[in-house]
């Protein structure tokens, strides 16, 4: 195996261990910083750039009526706003406001999702062909 391939498959491998998640409970993150939720309700992520937006998207969210949410809408709303934006590292770290762009974190998450697509597709690519080689050689 060449050096690129092997750099390749241990790349993927490490990726399949420490996938970028996509979903939380029904909340589900598209590129372009579109969180989505149960197909009906579409938050665009690009435009919280401060952290009274986030802080009021959360409040929001938490006083819709119950029947169309569930009850860890909210908890799984703040665990994808974690995962993509670092709020903690990006936007209120020590407690102070910081300057930060929401949409540049969501194009960085964007990247990090074409990333490991990349990456699995390559991987995918040198197994197949371990696997066609080991089949020639019989």
């Amino acid at each position: 195996m060449s050096i690129k391939n092997k750099i390749y498959f241990e790349a993927s491998d490490w990726m399949l261990n420490n996938k970028i998640k996509t979903q939380w409970g029904f909340w589900e993150y598209s590129e372009k910083g579109y969180l989505d939720y149960k197909n009906f309700y579409t938050i665009d992520l690009k435009t919280k750039n401060t952290n009274s937006k986030l802080l009021d998207l959360i409040f929001q969210i938490n006083t819709k009526d119950n029947q169309n949410w569930d009850e860890n809408c909210v908890s799984d709303l703040i665990d994808a706003l974690n995962y993509i934006l670092y709020p903690q590292a990006n936007c209120c770290s020590g407690g102070e406001n910081k300057k930060f762009s929401a949409k540049e974190l969501c194009e960085k998450y964007d990247e990090r999702l074409k990333f490991e697509k990349l990456l699995k597709q390559r991987a995918t690519a040198i197994m197949k062909k371990k696997i066609d080689d080991k089949q020639d050689n019989r």
